[in-house]
């Protein structure tokens, strides 16, 4: 079986559609949504629960999400553009191979909306260079540009 085999028919993308394409699991998957989805593009959406753990210790007095999260999202969000583009056998899945850069401009916090829009720029052989934006109502609160590898889960 491949990950199309098991692919949605359009947008938008629920949770449990999602966790059918990647193995992330609660309190590490942080995508809500796909918004929308083309070849070499995806756009995700996910609002902050006030209530997630990371925010009770960064900062406790002032909870903002950890950058390391917000690129997180992306690397979730690079791979659900894999499964629904490349034809993944089922069991593989693009994890973080590198981070080439990455720019945190604006803090995100709890209840804010985040759209994560990433892009495919080059593939080959199981390895996947991507660029992406984080945004918030518009505003970009962080770029990055990253690579993954497919692993076998």
């Amino acid at each position: 079986m491949r990950q199309s085999d098991i692919l949605p028919a359009h947008c938008p993308l629920s949770t449990a559609q999602i966790m059918a394409l990647i193995p992330h699991r609660a309190p590490m998957l942080f995508i809500d949504e796909v918004i929308e989805f083309s070849e070499n593009t995806i756009t995700t959406q996910t609002t902050l629960d006030p209530k997630s753990d990371f925010f009770k210790g960064h900062f406790p007095d002032k909870p903002l999400m950890p950058g390391v999260l917000i690129l997180e999202m992306a690397g979730q969000a690079a791979a659900l553009l894999i499964a629904l583009s490349c034809d993944l056998p089922v069991g593989k899945f693009p994890a973080f191979s590198a981070v080439e850069k990455t720019r945190f401009k604006r803090p995100v916090w709890p209840n804010d909306k985040v759209t994560v829009k990433v892009e495919l720029i080059k593939m080959r052989r199981g390895i996947y260079k991507f660029v992406a934006t984080a945004e918030v109502v518009d505003i970009v609160v962080a770029i990055m540009e990253y690579t993954a590898s497919e692993m076998a889960f």
